[in-house]
């Protein structure tokens, strides 16, 4: 008899465990989708708006760059060459993959015409610790397509760390393109930062 409370008293500790951990990964894929739909949102309307292209390119910045962790998108995107570059180096990249990355997003809402999105539950469970992925699914055109945002929690801040456009990884796209530049430029890094932005 003492046997088989002892086993309900773990089995019940285990359960409450298990709940308290799908509680917390609840919460944290929440707070992470929070910040992906009020980005959308703000962008959406933005791009709606009157303001040229000079301008739209100056909001989104001041839209987009707080909740995305451009320093770990440039340290990916460099990869193996990463260790290789010195903190003027880093830092430059850094700077002008910002522009890029914030280009291509404001080029591929523009181009889309989207006329509403929604945010769903991650259809593939996510066990790694301060990690969310977001699953929106928008609609433009008549025809939908997925966008999925990698979000990683970074300084109690829930941060954007790869992008998905419909099928699309950008940040394996630009990886590729970084290692192809340096092989390129001979592994003349400063070469390919200069010339990143024209590539």
């Amino acid at each position: 008899m003492t046997l088989i409370i002892h086993r309900l008293v773990v089995c019940t500790l285990l359960s409450a465990a298990l709940i308290g951990l799908n509680r917390a990964q609840a919460d944290e894929w929440e707070a992470a989708s929070q910040i992906i739909n009020q980005a959308s949102v703000q962008m959406l309307e933005l791009l709606g708006s009157t303001a040229n292209k000079t301008e739209i390119f100056a909001s989104a910045q001041l839209i987009l760059e707080p909740v995305i962790s451009f320093e770990t998108i440039s340290r990916g995107v460099m990869g193996k060459f990463f260790r290789r570059a010195n903190d003027d180096q880093k830092k430059r990249f850094e700077n002008v993959l910002k522009q890029t990355l914030l280009q291509t997003y404001i080029a591929v809402l523009s181009t889309y015409k989207i006329e509403a999105f929604t945010i769903n539950p991650n259809p593939v469970n996510e066990d790694k610790v301060n990690y969310e992925r977001v699953w929106v699914k928008v609609v433009a055109g008549g025809s939908a397509f997925d966008i999925y945002y990698s979000m990683r929690l970074i300084d109690s801040q829930w941060k954007l760390t790869n992008l998905i456009i419909d099928g699309v990884n950008l940040g394996l796209v630009f990886r590729t393109q970084f290692a192809s530049a340096m092989n390129t430029h001979n592994s003349d890094m400063n070469q390919v930062i200069e010339k990143w932005l024209s590539s």
